[in-house]
């Protein structure tokens, strides 16, 4: 009898443990620029989206079509036209990579609202 007392009491302990745990990561820590500490409840309705992807800084753009005229000879995944850097770039695209979002009334030319105009 006091073995199943004993056995409860742990149970129990977990149970609040686990209850704590599971309030704590619904909060959300800000610390203010003042330096005041606010805790909020996260919203569990709001939707969360992964993140935007940015194309590389002009440095890095080496990887892409290059100012000889020269093209790439792989895809690096990006489809749509807010990832390219220029209209060279989204022609290239469209016409050796698979699975491209480019060209909206499927005439040929990429991204006509904002590169290839």
């Amino acid at each position: 009898m006091r073995r199943l007392l004993v056995l409860l009491a742990l149970v129990g302990v977990g149970l609040v443990i686990h209850g704590e745990w599971v309030e704590r990561q619904g909060r959300l820590v800000i610390h203010n620029d003042n330096g005041a500490v606010t805790v909020e409840r996260a919203r569990a309705s709001a939707p969360v989206s992964a993140p935007e992807w940015y194309p590389p800084a002009r440095a890095e753009a080496g990887r892409g079509v290059q100012a000889t005229g020269q093209s790439l000879s792989q895809c690096d995944g990006r489809t749509r036209c807010p990832q390219m850097t220029s209209c060279d770039e989204a022609v290239y695209f469209l016409r050796h990579c698979p699975g491209v979002q480019m060209d909206g009334d499927h005439d040929g030319v990429p991204c006509e609202d904002q590169w290839c105009r």
